[in-house]
C-alpha cells in the first residue's frame, strides 16, 4: 500500500515531496523495499521527512529536532550527535533499546489478484478507525443464512403489510384509532353536507333549505375542522413515533450484526449511512397525514356509495365501472415508484447508485486530508454527481409512468361526469329515475372521486415507505452469527485466564481461497505474557480478533480455561478482556467519559477513573489539562497526542479489571519518549493478568514469558527470548535485522 501511495505521489512529478512516517507501518522486509523506493523518489527534489525511526533520516542534509512546538536544534546527523542534545538522546535511546519503528500493517494486504475485490473493504475498515479487518466463517454460510431469511420474509409479507406496521405502532394504537375515526368522519362530511341542496329542483324550496342549512353547515364545518385537526395530530403523533422506532430498530440491528457483515461491499459505511437516513425518512409515507388523506377518501367513498345506491343503483353501477381504471392508475403510481430494482441490487450484493454516491461522499469526507493533498476534490465531486445523475435518469423513467397514473386518476372525475349525465339522461327519459336523484348521484360521486384522486397521489410515498420498511424488517429479522446482545451461554464462576487455540483454521469470507490460519495451535498460560511476532500478514491480529469473537474460525476452536468461547456468554466474555490497539479510537467525549466507557455494566466512580488513570500513567497529564478530566478528546481523539491517547485507552481497558489483556502494537506509532511512558504503563497493567501481545519491536517483548513466531498462519518457533536467539531461526533473523537498522 505504501509503495502504491509513493507511486501516486510521484505521478505528478512534484518539486516538493512530503513524507510523514512513510515506513512506520511496515516490518523489516517491507520497510527495506519501501526505503529504497523513497531514496530514489527523493533524488532531485526538495524533500521534507517526518520520522520517529531515526535510522531512516541518518543521511538527510538537514535534521531539525522539535520539542513542544519549537526548533530545539538542527544540523546534520554527525553535527547533532557531537552536540549531544535532544537528537543525540533519542538516537542513543533507540540504539540502547534495540528497536526500530516497525509497525504491523493490516492483515488486509492481499495478493494482486484479490485487490480489486477488496479495495472498498479496506477503505471502509480504515474509515471506522479500526485495525481489525479480519473476518470469519465461509461466505457460503452467510449467503445461505440471508436466503433463508428472505424466504421467511416472503412468507410473512404475504399478509397485509399494514398489519405488520401496525404491530410496530401498537403503543400508539389509541392515536391511530382516533385518527382513523376522525379522518373517516371528515371524509363523510363533504358529500353529506351539500348533496340535498343540489338535488332539490324547486328554487323556492332550495332557497328555504339553503337558509335552514346555512347554520347547520356552519357547525358541520366547525366539526369538520376539529376532525381534521384531531386527525392530523393523531396521525402525526403515531407517524413520528413509528419513524423514530424504526430508526432505532434499524440502527440497533446494524450494531447487532457480526463484524464480518460490515466487511461486505453492500454494507459499506456510506451505504449504511445512506440507508439509515433515507429508509427511515421514507417511512413517513406509511403514516402521518398521508394516512389521514387515505382514510378521508375511505369515508367519502363509503358515504358517497351509500347515498348513491339509495338514489339510483343502476347509475351507481355504471359509475363504478371506472373503479378498475382507478386501481390501474394506483398500480402505475405505486409499483413504479417502489424501489424494486434497488431491493434486487441489495439482495444481489450490489450497491444502488444512491448508495454508491453516499460511499463516495463518506470516503471523501473521511479522508479529506488525502483528497485535498492530492487535489482530487473534483474527482469525487464528478463521481458523486455521476452516481446521482444515473439515479436521476432511472427515476425519470418511473416519474413518466407515475405521471400517466396521476393524470388518469385526476381526470377520472370528468369521465365520471360524462357517464353520469349521459346514462342519467337515459334513465330519466325512460322514467327509471328522477332528475334530482341523477344530480344527487352525480354530486356525491364527484366528491368521492375527488377524495380518491387526492389519496392516489399518496400511493408513491406509500410504496417507497413499504419498500424501506421491508428492508428495515429484513435487517431486524436477520440472525447475527455473533450477536453481541445474546446473553445465553455459560458464565464461568472462576476465570483463571488460560487461553488455547486448538487446530484453528480461518479464512476471510470475501477471500475464501486465502487461508490466514492453518491448523494454528497456541497456548497462553494464566498470569503470563505471551508475545506474537512475525512478518506482516502472518495472522497475528487474527488471533486477537478470534479471542474477542469478532469472528469465529470455520474449523477448530478457541478455548478459555478449557471451554470453547463460542459456548460462553458473549457480553461476559468481552467484559473479561481488555483490548488496546495500535491506533486507539476515542470518542468525542470528555476524558472521564472515555475512560468510564470501559465498563458500561455499572456507574464508574471518579475515584476508580483516577485509579485506572494512575495505573496507565496518564493521571498527571490529565490534571494538567485546563479542564482536567472534563477535557474533550475530539473526534477520534484528535485533540490530544498519540501517547496520551494510548494511555487513556489503557486506562479504559483497566477500568473493567480484565483477566486477560490484549495488546496489538500498542506502542508502535509513538516516539521514544511517549513509548517509554506507555511501555511503563503496560508493564504495570500486565501484572497478575494473562497478556497476549502483538509486536514488531522485538525489544518490547524481550521479557515476555513466551515468544511465539508466526509466519503464514502457522507457529514456526516458540520459547523465551534467549532460547529463540540461541536457536538462530526466524526470530534471530528478525532481531538481527532490527539491530542492523538501528546502527
Amino acid at each position: 500500500i505504501i509503495s502504491v501511495a509513493i507511486a501516486r505521489a510521484l505521478i505528478s512529478n512534484p518539486k516538493i515531496l512530503l513524507l510523514d512516517e512513510a515506513t512506520s507501518a511496515l516490518d523489516n522486509t517491507s520497510e527495506r523495499v519501501v526505503q529504497d523506493a523513497l531514496d530514489k523518489a527523493k533524488m532531485g527534489r526538495t524533500t521534507i521527512v517526518i520520522a520517529h525511526r531515526l535510522s531512516t533520516i541518518r543521511n538527510a542534509d538537514l535534521i531539525i529536532a522539535l520539542d513542544r512546538g519549537e526548533v530545539f536544534e538542527y544540523g546534520t546527523h554527525n553535527v547533532l550527535m557531537d552536540g549531544k542534545g535532544l537528537y543525540y538522546e533519542l538516537v542513543i535511546a533507540q540504539q540502547r533499546k534495540e528497536k526500530h519503528e516497525d509497525d504491523e500493517s493490516s492483515d488486509e494486504d492481499q495478493p494482486i489478484e484479490l485487490l480489486d475485490k477488496n479495495v472498498l473493504l479496506r477503505r471502509r475498515t480504515m474509515s471506522f478507525g479500526s485495525v481489525q479487518s479480519i473476518q470469519s466463517d465461509i461466505p457460503d454460510v452467510y449467503e445461505m443464512d440471508d436466503t433463508t431469511i428472505e424466504i421467511k420474509n416472503k412468507q410473512i409479507f404475504r399478509k397485509p403489510f399494514i398489519f405488520k406496521i401496525l404491530n410496530l405502532n401498537l403503543p400508539e394504537i389509541n392515536w391511530i384509532i382516533l385518527g382513523c375515526a376522525t379522518s373517516i368522519l371528515f371524509g363523510a362530511i363533504t358529500p353529506v353536507e351539500i348533496y340535498s341542496l343540489f338535488a332539490e329542483p324547486d328554487v323556492g324550496k332550495a332557497n328555504i333549505q339553503t337558509r335552514n342549512y346555512a347554520l347547520v353547515i356552519f357547525f358541520i364545518g366547525i366539526g369538520g375542522g376539529l376532525c381534521q385537526c384531531l386527525s392530523s395530530i393523531a396521525f402525526s403523533k403515531s407517524g413520528e413515533a413509528l419513524t423514530m422506532r424504526m430508526r432505532i430498530i434499524s440502527f440497533a440491528s446494524m450494531l447487532r450484526q457480526e463484524v464480518a457483515w460490515f466487511d461486505r461491499e453492500e454494507n459499506s459505511l456510506g451505504a449504511l449511512v445512506t440507508q439509515l437516513s433515507s429508509d427511515t425518512s421514507n417511512l413517513k409515507g406509511l403514516s402521518g397525514v398521508r394516512m389521514g388523506i387515505i382514510f378521508n377518501a375511505v369515508g367519502a367513498v363509503v358515504c358517497a356509495l351509500t347515498i348513491a345506491f339509495q338514489a339510483g343503483w343502476k347509475l351507481t353501477f355504471i359509475v363504478l365501472l371506472f373503479v378498475p381504471l382507478m386501481v390501474f392508475s394506483g398500480i402505475l403510481q405505486g409499483r413504479r415508484m417502489s424501489n424494486t430494482k434497488k431491493t434486487k441490487e441489495k439482495k444481489s450484493g450490489r450497491l444502488s447508485w444512491e448508495e454508491k454516491g453516499g460511499t463516495y461522499a463518506t470516503e471523501a469526507i473521511d479522508s479529506i486530508r488525502t483528497v485535498v493533498g492530492l487535489h482530487q476534490e473534483q474527482y469525487f465531486i464528478s463521481h458523486y454527481e455521476d452516481c446521482f445523475n444515473k439515479e436521476f435518469k432511472r427515476s425519470m423513467i418511473k416519474i413518466q409512468l407515475q405521471s400517466v397514473g396521476t393524470g388518469l386518476a385526476n381526470s377520472l372525475m370528468f369521465f365520471i361526469h360524462a357517464a353520469a349525465f349521459g346514462y342519467g339522461s337515459v334513465l330519466v327519459e325512460n322514467g327509471e329515475m328522477k332528475a334530482p336523484l341523477v344530480f344527487r348521484v352525480f354530486s356525491v360521486i364527484t366528491f368521492g372521486a375527488m377524495s380518491v384522486g387526492r389519496s392516489t397521489a399518496m400511493i408513491p410515498d406509500y410504496a417507497k415507505g413499504k419498500e424501506s420498511a421491508i428492508r428495515i424488517l429484513n435487517l431486524s429479522n436477520r440472525q447475527s452469527n455473533i450477536d453481541p446482545q445474546d446473553i445465553s451461554g455459560t458464565v464461568l464462576e472462576k476465570l483463571e485466564g488460560n487461553v488455547q487455540f486448538d487446530r484453528v483454521k480461518f479464512v476471510y469470507p470475501s477471500r475464501p481461497k486465502l487461508r490466514i490460519l492453518k491448523d494454528f495451535n497456541l497456548s497462553a498460560n494464566a498470569g503470563q505474557t505471551t508475545a506474537l511476532c512475525g512478518p506482516s500478514g502472518s495472522g497475528k491480529s487474527t488471533c486477537v480478533a478470534l479471542l474477542l469473537r469478532f469472528y469465529d474460525p470455520y474449523e477448530g476452536c478457541v478455548l478459555l480455561d478449557g471451554h470453547d468461547i463460542r459456548g460462553l456468554n458473549l457480553p461476559w466474555l468481552r467484559s473479561q478482556l481488555g483490548f488496546v490497539q495500535q491506533e486507539p479510537v476515542l470518542f468525542n467525549l470528555s476524558v472521564r467519559d472515555n475512560i468510564a466507557y470501559g465498563d458500561n455494566t455499572r456507574k464508574v466512580s471518579q475515584a476508580e477513573i483516577e485509579q485506572a488513570a494512575k495505573k496507565a500513567n496518564i493521571h498527571d497529564s490529565i490534571i494538567a489539562f485546563p479542564e482536567g478530566y472534563d477535557t474533550m478528546c475530539g473526534a477520534k481523539g484528535s485533540q490530544i497526542s498519540g501517547g496520551q491517547k494510548q494511555r487513556i485507552a489503557i486506562a479504559r481497558a483497566l477500568i473493567r479489571d480484565p483477566k486477560i489483556l490484549l495488546l496489538d502494537e500498542a506502542t508502535s506509532a509513538l516516539d521514544v519518549r511517549s513509548e517509554r511512558v506507555v511501555q511503563e504503563a503496560l508493564d504495570v497493567a500486565r501484572n497478575g493478568r494473562t497478556c497476549l501481545t502483538i509486536a514488531h519491536r522485538l525489544a518490547t517483548i524481550r521479557n515476555s514469558d513466551k515468544i511465539v513466531v508466526v509466519d503464514r498462519g502457522r507457529i514456526k518457533e516458540s520459547g523465551t527470548h534467549d532460547e529463540l536467539m540461541n536457536h538462530r531461526g526466524i526470530f534471530y533473523k528478525l532481531n538481527m535485522a532490527q539491530e542492523r537498522n538501528d546502527e
